[in-house]
């Protein structure tokens, strides 16, 4: 199945999930389900980035996501360049991974939305970070730990949305299974999250 067939059928059931919890994550789901809906209308990539694997990619087997396995080896996985030369990152990068579906330079193209997947590694924990964008996460597999800066940590199953606002500072921890989410960034989404 060709990847751009793939993603459509990935985005359609990610806007079904929102619809039917919008009455319970109302803002989330609607800024999740906004975005998803720009992807399935944007223009498809003439020029896609090639296909990529990471390290990380090796926790796709374990993730049981039936329309991802379609796509899985057409994604272009790629890092954070902020994360790579920092030397308290260098185990973490082995197990991190993200794939860009709707932006610049996804499948789907978009110059002021983005929309991906982001792979993580179980026992794995997400340093404070904040990015200029406004995310939300709908997570695919995986149970995690999730902090926003003053609230507490909140352990989340699969099928969560979280929102980060603009500059939130955030964090995230991993359990026994790797983290697949979909992720949603709004606003400035050109610039790449910094930690703190």
């Amino acid at each position: 199945m060709a990847p751009e067939a793939a993603l459509g059928r990935m985005l359609a059931a990610a806007v079904a999930l929102c619809e039917s919890r919008a009455d319970e994550d109302g803002a989330a789901a609607g800024h999740f389900a906004g975005i998803a809906g720009q992807a399935l209308a944007a223009p498809i990539n003439p020029d896609p980035p090639a296909p990529r694997r990471l390290p990380a990619c090796r926790h796709l087997a374990s993730v049981e996501a039936a329309v991802l396995a379609e796509m899985a080896e057409s994604l272009h996985w790629t890092q954070n360049p902020n994360y790579l030369g920092d030397p308290k990152m260098r185990a973490f990068v082995q197990d991190y991974a993200y794939a860009e579906l709707l932006g610049p330079g996804g499948i789907a193209v978009s110059e002021d939305a983005a929309l991906g997947l982001l792979l993580i590694g179980p026992h794995r924990y997400y340093p404070p970070h904040h990015h200029p964008a406004r995310e939300t996460y709908l997570t695919v597999a995986g149970e995690a730990d999730w902090w926003r800066h003053g609230e507490d940590w909140r352990t989340l199953p699969a099928a969560s949305f979280i929102t980060h606002e603009p500059d939130m500072v955030h964090a995230m921890r991993t359990a026994e299974q790797p983290l697949l989410a979909l992720y949603a960034w709004s606003g400035e989404i050109g610039t790449p999250a910094r930690l703190v």
